[in-house]
């Protein structure tokens, strides 16, 4: 990912670094956030920070 990329912007405006991970999850779990559409995986980061408590 260039440092120019629409990803990289938006990270460095709101002042959070993300780390990239891998994990498996059912594919019933990411067809959920995937069909609500654009801004799935801000849905997942945002429901998984809940369940840790955070």
């Amino acid at each position: 990912m260039s440092a120019s990329s629409p990803a990289t912007a938006a990270a460095a405006e709101c002042g959070v670094a993300k780390r990239q991970a891998t994990l498996r999850l059912d594919p019933d779990v990411i067809d959920r956030f995937r069909a609500g559409g654009p801004g799935w995986q801000r849905r997942m980061s945002a429901a998984l920070r809940k369940a840790a408590g955070s």
